[in-house]
């Protein structure tokens, strides 16, 4: 550009030119000369403040670096209580709404004490916070009727209660759920693993009105404030600024719960430095805990050099916590500072007065550097439009409204710059929607994850596009892996299932299939498999839902088997009753009619003389007749009936017998010994010739029962079990395997032959009374029965049979050791 474009007052250049030059040639040698003379005196004043001014600046900012942490801990302690409130409040809420689904479910085909019994074990299995938190249920007289962490005390009542500091704890939950319905409940109790008994415990209290419940859920307060002291080092320890600069924490005996040195963090200050170092921190805790905060200036080594350098630190002591919590600064930055700005005058000073010297001669060159400055920026002003243009169609480039001298281009920028926020807000709305979509996605995916059963969304072509995680635990395969698949690649469902699902398709309805059996780990397992419809404007295809009901199935079998059980418990006790009488009359009457027929006492004999008969005569007519054969039936038969009353007597008669430590070893040792030399079991096969392989726990605990019964209950299961083996011809080595072990607070005992097993038809009514597939007269039908009625309601217990013909029966029961 020329210089005569330069000087022209009538171009954008030239008018910038001379105006600058005009304020150059009057302004600048003035405030030079004043400036210098200005900032020589102002600067030694401020080299001898700059330290302390430097000083309160640390003191400040660490101050504010303390009170930060200090606030922070103290929002962060603040929310325990609400916390604790939130998690109770939600898992009892969880609990009424399971107790009152269950109700809704079954109300009309259950009855109420099946209802009442499953709600009670579904909520007893429910636990949380690694087991600590669980549910209790009273009633509304303060009887325990559900304690899922100390099942002796249901039953109980509690209303004596007390909490430590005397009050009437239990009475005072009937009160707010009477007067409330629900509410919070606070008090003081003992904690497992704590020592102390002034632990603070939140309850949360709720009225289950379909039964006059109220379901109760508990939580320490120490426990949560546990995990916020955690979270609280946690955070303060990704906190550190820089390697100089950072927060940490000590305890009162030194040990360092925070810092960002491993040198230091997790160890005794005091006991794992030099000895002068571990002094001096003793002194600082001691300081700070006394005074509540300590400022302290000593030598330490800096992590950034590794040299010794003065620090300043600030420690203020938490007493809620018993923390002492402490930031500091090195001072050696203040020297440098200081040196800096020194040094920094100094030049500054130079080269001031070098400018003014020569700034006659440098006006020239400035002024005309700066006018093809102006014109440079004319220049780059249209460049910065040329370049915007070409790359604003492919990216979100803005143009630097900054870098525009001229108010037209500055209006020009802005206006360009509007086009491309127009562009790129319509563009994040989009990513937004994207982003919805995604997260609800994963929401729906979470939902499925959640929930206890096991979910398999099918598309039409029964190609998997979900699996949740029950189904993965289930099975052992990853969505990853499953999804796109095929479901009869991955799943071995029968035709039948395969049907149900075509049928679902079909017709686009609900289909389920109840108690399919599954074989699970040697273990016959229950499942509900329900098929759902799956129809969008999109998508066409299903959703499997599997439930395992196994438990479900097993304590229905129970229920029907208990009540066939009293049913014919009361019938069985009424008839033993009414044939007793007469039946004591044949006995007794057939034992009369043997002695005045066939003995030879004096009255029988002076009877035949006087009506001219001589007795020898009618014992040999009796003989002859068979009438002591007859008597001795009728004995027998009279005999048997009695045994059979005997039996059914025992349905109503179990509270009789009273509970004494045994060792089941001991019983079942003896039970055997009595089984090899009973009458019963030669009958039909010699006890003696079978094999007994014991499979005896050696840390078996005394188990508290009725020894005489239950050894009835293994006489009846080996009894039948020989003589089983006894009929079959095909088998060379009869054996009993016997197990006895104990699982948590049962005792379980495994007896099991190698017999012909038991047809599935007849294993289903196994226990009912009066059953029996022997033939008539050696057996009752009652031996299992009453096995069955000793164990599941005499002990409280569990009796179950599992067989396959042709591979043996197993009898498995289970009694509490320790029975509530």
């Amino acid at each position: 550009m020329k210089l005569r474009n330069i000087i022209d007052p009538r171009s954008l250049s030239g008018t910038g030119f001379l105006s600058i030059l005009v304020t150059i040639l009057i302004i600048t040698p003035t405030i030079g000369s004043f400036w210098i003379f200005t900032e020589y005196h102002k600067q030694k004043e401020n080299l001898v403040k700059i330290r302390e001014h430097y000083m309160d600046i640390y003191k400040t900012r660490l101050q504010d670096d303390i009170s930060n942490t200090v606030n922070f801990i103290n929002y962060k302690k603040s929310s325990a209580d609400e916390r604790v409130k939130a998690i109770i409040e939600e898992k009892v809420r969880n609990a009424h709404s399971l107790a009152a689904h269950i109700y809704n479910t079954d109300k009309h085909r259950l009855p109420e004490a099946i209802l009442r019994s499953r709600i009670i074990e579904t909520l007893r299995t429910v636990k949380w916070d690694d087991g600590n938190g669980y549910y209790f249920i009273l009633d509304q007289n303060g009887v325990m009727v559900l304690h899922a962490d100390t099942p002796e005390l249901e039953g109980q009542d509690m209303t004596g209660t007390k909490d430590v500091d005397g009050q009437f704890m239990i009475r005072d939950i009937l009160s707010l759920a009477r007067d409330k319905g629900s509410g919070f409940y606070r008090y003081l109790w003992s904690k497992p693993g704590s020592k102390g008994t002034g632990h603070v415990k939140i309850t949360y209290v709720k009225n289950f009105e379909t039964f006059n419940w109220i379901i109760c859920a508990g939580f320490y307060v120490k426990d949560m404030e546990k995990k916020i002291k955690d979270e609280i080092l946690d955070q303060i320890s990704q906190s550190a600024a820089d390697k100089d600069r950072y927060t940490f924490i000590l305890g009162k005996d030194g040990f360092c719960l925070s810092h960002p040195s491993a040198r230091y963090l997790k160890k005794n200050v005091i006991q794992t430095t030099p000895p002068d170092i571990g002094k001096l921190y003793k002194e600082l805790i001691d300081l700070s805990i006394k005074n509540g905060m300590n400022y302290v200036e000593y030598p330490v080594e800096k992590p950034s050099t590794g040299l010794i350098a003065p620090k300043l630190t600030y420690m203020v002591f938490l007493r809620d916590f018993e923390w002492i919590i402490g930031t500091g600064v090195y001072l050696d930055d203040i020297e440098q500072i200081i040196e800096t700005e020194k040094e920094s005058f100094n030049n500054e000073l130079r080269r001031n007065i070098l400018i003014i010297s020569w700034f006659s001669f440098l006006l020239i060159i400035l002024s005309l550097t700066l006018g093809f400055v102006i014109t440079n920026r004319l220049y780059q002003g249209m460049n910065l439009f040329t370049d915007f243009f070409k790359k604003a169609a492919t990216s979100d480039i803005k143009i630097n409204e900054t870098r525009l001298i001229f108010n037209e281009f500055k209006l020009l920028g802005r206006l360009a710059n509007q086009m491309v926020e127009d562009r790129v807000s319509k563009e994040e709305a989009l990513r937004r929607a994207m982003l919805e979509t995604v997260n609800i996605q994963n929401m729906l995916k979470n939902i499925t994850d959640s929930m206890p059963s096991a979910l398999i969304a099918i598309d039409q072509n029964m190609k998997i596009i979900q699996w949740n995680k029950k189904i993965e635990k289930t099975t052992g395969i990853t969505a990853r892996v499953a999804e796109g698949r095929l479901l009869t690649d991955l799943l071995p469902f029968t035709p039948k299932e395969t049907e149900v699902i075509e049928k679902t398709f079909r017709d686009g309805i609900p289909y389920t299939q109840a108690r399919v059996l599954e074989t699970k780990e040697k273990e016959k397992r229950y499942e509900d498999i329900t098929v759902y419809p799956l129809v969008t404007h999109r998508v066409k295809g299903a959703v499997i839902r599997i439930d395992d009901t196994t438990e479900k199935v097993r304590i229905e079998e129970m229920m029907i088997q208990s009540e066939k059980m009293m049913s014919v418990g009361g019938l069985a006790a009424g008839m033993a009753h009414e044939i007793n009488n007469p039946l004591s009359g044949i006995i007794g009457n057939a034992d009369v009619l043997r002695n005045r027929v066939l003995s030879d006492l004096s009255a029988n004999m002076t009877a035949a003389e006087e009506i001219g008969v001589d007795f020898a005569q009618i014992k040999k007519y009796a003989e002859k007749r068979g009438l002591p054969t007859i008597l001795e039936n009728i004995r027998q038969a009279a005999n048997r009936a009695a045994v059979i009353v005997s039996d059914m007597l025992s349905f109503s008669r179990m509270s009789s017998s009273s509970f004494s430590s045994f060792n089941i070893a001991e019983l079942l040792d003896k039970t055997i010994e009595l089984a090899s030399t009973g009458y019963d079991l030669k009958k039909k096969f010699d006890f003696k010739t079978i094999k007994l392989t014991r499979l005896y726990d050696a840390d078996m605990p005394p188990v508290m029962c009725d020894g005489r019964k239950l050894q009835q209950v293994f006489l009846n299961i080996l009894s039948n079990g020989a003589q089983a083996m006894g009929e079959t011809e095909a088998l060379r080595v009869p054996e009993f395997t016997l197990k006895i072990s104990c699982d948590r607070a049962r005792a379980i005992i495994h007896i099991e032959d190698n017999g012909p097993g038991i047809p599935e038809s007849i294993r289903k009514r196994i226990f009912e009374p009066f059953f029996t597939t022997k033939g008539v007269g050696v057996g009752t039908g009652l031996g299992l029965s009453v096995s069955y009625f000793i164990i599941t309601n005499h002990h409280k217990g569990t009796l179950e049979v599992e067989s396959k013909p042709g591979k043996g029966t197993a009898f498995i029961i289970r009694i509490p050791v320790n029975p509530a």
